[in-house]
């Protein structure tokens, strides 16, 4: 059996309490701003549609 040696990030669903997208990256000692340009990602596929309509 292989060992998690790594760093998990993960978006939860606060109703659901369920992830909508979890990362992990191999290095145990990244940082947790290593994870910013998938969220920033998600937040534009999820919120794209939101924030780019206008009246």
């Amino acid at each position: 059996m292989g060992q998690l040696a790594g760093k998990m990030g993960a978006v939860v669903d606060l109703l659901t309490r369920l992830p909508v997208e979890i990362w992990f990256e191999e290095q145990s000692q990244a940082h947790d701003s290593s994870f910013m340009p998938a969220l920033l990602a998600l937040c534009k596929m999820l919120l794209g549609p939101i924030i780019t309509k206008r009246p």
